[in-house]
């Protein structure tokens, strides 16, 4: 053989080498670039996941605040104590509403010492 003729049977050689290597690397990146594609769906996902999560957490943040502000609401004073009259607690509903007692004049269905309102809800008919 002829050093042109060896020199081409190399050159094929190693043609069909490379070419093997390329097509590998190209099955290589086509497999990769799946992968990514995946990765990148999942990612989307998880960042609307997020989102979604971020603002049921507000929702409910909002929620928790709204209560908690009701509640407070509700409560009594705390410089105030729950009164309920004598009057209501023996059943004489009419009395706690009028303006003198048995030890003279009162403020009607209020504490005599902090002015809380009776809790009774006969008053609210009045």
């Amino acid at each position: 053989m002829t050093n042109t003729a060896q020199r081409i049977a190399d050159l094929e050689q190693e043609l069909t080498e490379v070419t093997a290597q390329r097509d590998e690397a190209r099955r290589q990146v086509k497999t990769l670039d799946n992968a990514l594609g995946a990765v990148t769906g999942q990612c989307r996902k998880a960042e609307w996941e997020r989102d979604q999560a971020q603002t049921a957490l507000e929702r409910v943040s909002t929620l928790a605040d709204q209560m908690r502000d009701e509640l407070a609401a509700l409560r009594p004073n705390p410089d105030h104590h729950v009164y309920l009259s004598t009057g209501c607690l023996h059943g004489e509903h009419g009395y706690c509403q009028r303006h003198t007692g048995l030890s003279g004049a009162k403020t009607p269905a209020q504490c005599k010492f902090c002015a809380a309102p009776c809790t009774c809800p006969c008053h609210s008919q009045a």
